[in-house]
């Protein structure tokens, strides 16, 4: 609620998927990956309409079992292929 009110947003009022987003960019944030300008920016976008956009890190990705192998094999050939067009840092 702290970080809301600096940035200017009313909790009550933000969609609780764009809640989801800025939680994870708030944790996240350590000067390198995400900066308080993405965060401020972000901010901006969720009380104006627009789009943006974000660095989401998830924590973790919970499936059933069947489909979880799958699932991440082409999560990792998805981020091989934007990794190889520079489009992100890989960790």
């Amino acid at each position: 609620d702290l970080a809301c009110q600096k940035l200017g947003l009313d909790i009550a009022s933000v969609p609780f998927v764009y809640r989801i987003l800025l939680e994870n960019l708030l944790r996240n944030e350590d000067g390198l990956h995400v900066k308080l300008p993405d965060i401020e920016r972000f901010a901006a976008c969720v009380s104006g309409g627009d789009s943006c956009e974000v660095n989401f890190m998830p924590a973790r990705v919970m499936m059933q079992d069947f489909t979880g192998v799958p699932a991440l094999v082409d999560l990792a050939s998805m981020r091989d292929f934007v990794k190889a067009q520079g489009k992100i840092l890989a960790l």
